[in-house]
């Protein structure tokens, strides 16, 4: 962005701007390069009336000097800098959360925008405006190098693409690699997804210290409401009060069903703490509950992954951690995506009988995926130790294999089969030993389709998936499979034919 400073004595303005403007629009060079420039044409004052505008302002913050009448330039820097800091986060903050609302998750998205997305480039002169404000104290030292990386998967973006573009589609993200070094668009991603959640945790901390500051000044009528065992809610945050050996899960279920945060210092203070082997019922009890806390439970299981303790709590997590999807049916990478399916299954928890079993399965369902391994029959093997480890009986464990196995048989099997032909229900239950597995993987399916977006899930496939779950339970309560239709005469030698017909008839349902 150019601004054409001026005091408003030169009488050939508008031929100087368009000298100083047309040869670049118009130069000739490579495809790749910008021929297009934004700019504006202000007197001081009228830079002072637009800094009402908050991209303005956040652009003179880091306006630098070209040439000209530098005493005339830096008045209107040094006035810029000291207007911001009387204090406009509140109305940054509406900003970002506006924008983060339209563009989602860098870190998530497996088509995300590098510029506008949270944990973006525009986080990252978030990130520095807060800083200049001078209202809170935080650490900047990172995002020089934060922000060389994402531009440079940018400028890369717009070399192979021949356009001036943020948004990172898949049928450019190899190219992208390639022209940077990188193995493949899965390093890539992965690269930008971890780059992403580092900014937007940081973007975390500066808000949680912003909030605390002003908390300072405001009369406090109690002390902090006791909520459990060495856990309190204080200022709208779940805080830990005293440290015991399972008081991390602890908190993380109390904030996740009460709707709050967890405190970022009480991340800090819960980590390096371990957990027995296999964990107490308590504990066990605690991951459900933090689990089935639905939405809620997202920003405090973000706040924990970010300060790495969900991978202490769960090892296995960090290999599916910022794992993009090479599949244009999912929205999200795979960790997000596993997270965002046990918060729909917390709201099917009351269609079965053992919901604990559901939001462990929805949770772990796809922890399989990372190699060129079947991810069914490696998360099939994974999560045994998982689930032994955090004290589910055999019998249990048994259940949870099968239905990370067998996520996909549903879902696979109602969309593809025929659901009159007797031997699509007969091989549904020759899986399926029971009524309690068939409950829980239908609300598995019914959990994974909606979380990985519009693309993968329909009402329609909600009905095939239903009427082939209840045709699977007549079978197997009535242990009895329908007879194979009578093929008439008529129709062999349809089939025969080889040529398409349709008829269309009336039949009791």
């Amino acid at each position: 962005d150019l601004l054409i400073l001026h005091d408003g004595s030169l009488a050939n303005l508008s031929e100087f701007v368009n000298s100083l403007l047309y040869p670049i629009w118009d130069r000739q060079g490579p495809a790749t390069l910008p021929k297009s420039i934004d700019y504006s044409v202000r007197t001081s004052k009228e830079t002072k009336e637009a800094w009402q505008d908050l991209k303005v302002a956040l652009g003179l913050l880091d306006a630098r000097y070209i040439c000209g009448n530098f005493a005339q330039f830096e008045e209107v820097k040094n006035d810029a800098e000291l207007a911001w800091k009387r204090d406009r986060l509140e109305e940054l903050r509406m900003s970002l959360n506006e924008r983060h609302e339209r563009f989602g998750d860098l870190a998530y998205l497996l088509e995300p925008d590098i510029k506008e997305a949270r944990g973006g480039l525009r986080d990252i002169n978030a990130l520095r405006a807060i800083s200049r404000s001078e209202a809170i104290n935080i650490n900047t030292d990172q995002l020089d190098d934060f922000e060389e990386r994402l531009l440079n998967v940018r400028d890369s973006l717009h070399k192979v693409s021949g356009r001036d573009k943020d948004l990172l589609l898949f049928q450019e993200q190899d190219k992208v690699a390639a022209d940077l070094g990188l193995a493949d668009a899965d390093v890539l991603m992965g690269q930008v997804a971890t780059i992403a959640r580092s900014i937007d945790y940081l973007l975390n901390v500066a808000w949680h210290k912003y909030d605390n500051r002003k908390s300072k000044f405001t009369f406090r009528k109690s002390k902090p409401t006791n909520v459990g065992k060495n856990i309190g809610v204080d200022n709208h945050e779940v805080i830990i009060e005293a440290i015991d050996p399972t008081v991390g899960m602890r908190a993380a279920a109390k904030a996740s069903q009460l709707g709050l945060p967890i405190s970022i210092d009480s991340c800090e203070l819960i980590k390096g703490i371990g957990l027995d082997n296999p964990w107490p019922r308590e504990t066990r009890e605690d991951l459900v509950a933090f689990i089935g806390g639905g939405s809620a439970m997202e920003r405090v299981w973000e706040a924990l992954d970010q300060a790495g303790i969900i991978e202490e709590w769960l090892p296995e997590w960090g290999s599916v951690r910022s794992l993009p999807q090479r599949n244009a049916l999912h929205r999200h990478t795979v960790d997000r995506h596993m997270v965002e399916t046990a918060i729909v299954a917390a709201k099917l928890t009351r269609t079965v009988h053992r919901p604990d079993l559901l939001l462990i399965g929805s949770l772990f369902h796809d922890i399989g995926k990372g190699t060129e391994e079947d991810h069914s029959d490696r998360g099939e093997k994974l999560i045994a130790p998982i689930a032994r480890r955090i004290g589910f009986s055999e019998s249990d464990i048994k259940t949870l294999q099968f239905l990370v196995k067998h996520h996909l048989l549903l879902s696979s099997t109602a969309t593809r089969r025929d659901l009159d032909d007797p031997a699509t229900i007969q091989s549904i239950i020759d899986v399926v030993p029971d009524m309690q597995h068939l409950e829980l993987l239908h609300a598995l399916s019914i959990a994974d389709g909606e979380a990985t977006g519009k693309a993968a899930w329909s009402d329609w496939k909600a009905t095939l998936l239903r009427e082939l779950c209840t045709k699977v339970e007549l079978a197997i309560t009535d242990n009895t499979v329908a007879s194979q239709p009578v093929v008439t005469t008529e129709q062999e030698k349809l089939a025969l034919s080889g040529s398409l017909h349709v008829t269309i008839e009336d039949r009791d349902r």
